[in-house]
């Protein structure tokens, strides 16, 4: 039985052996592998990390952005408000304006009629006193000569 007993011890010594030896294979492999899993965990956290400060700064472009929209909207809807105030007030000041040529070009058409109408007046006067004149230098010329004569007319 010795050999069995020494079969036996050493197939026990040869299974501790394969043991021991998968067994660091197993820790070498897979503490290879951990090394590995943790250098790509590392590296997906700096990613992540990456990406997390480039969202915070795009979020941030994103509001700016969307302030400037909304302030840009209010201005314009309030240059839209001035815009049609102005025009309204435009067209009344021309509405006025038109009604104030007409009455102006109306009153000139008068003033032009009253004018032509006191040119002939004035016409007319300056006539009769040119011929009054002729009618006093006539009656100078006369009295000078001393005839008294009804030839003036």
């Amino acid at each position: 039985m010795s050999f069995i007993n020494r079969n036996v011890n050493m197939f026990l010594f040869f299974l501790i052996i394969l043991v021991v030896i998968i067994m660091l294979g197993g820790t070498v492999f897979y503490g290879g592998r951990f090394t590995n899993v943790t250098a790509n965990y590392n590296e997906m956290v700096k990613q992540v990390e990456d990406l997390n400060k480039e969202l915070i700064k795009y979020k941030a472009q994103y509001n700016y952005s969307e302030a400037v929209l909304a302030k840009t909207t209010t201005e314009k809807e309030n240059l839209k408000k001035v815009y049609t105030t102005q025009t309204g007030r435009l067209e009344s000041d021309v509405q006025i304006l038109n009604s104030t040529l007409s009455r102006s070009q109306s009153e000139l058409t008068i003033t032009k009629s009253e004018l032509e109408n006191t040119k002939e007046k004035l016409e007319s006067a300056e006539s009769r006193a040119e011929s009054r004149q002729e009618k006093i230098n006539c009656y100078k010329d006369l009295l000078t000569q001393n005839i008294i004569a009804d030839s003036c007319g």
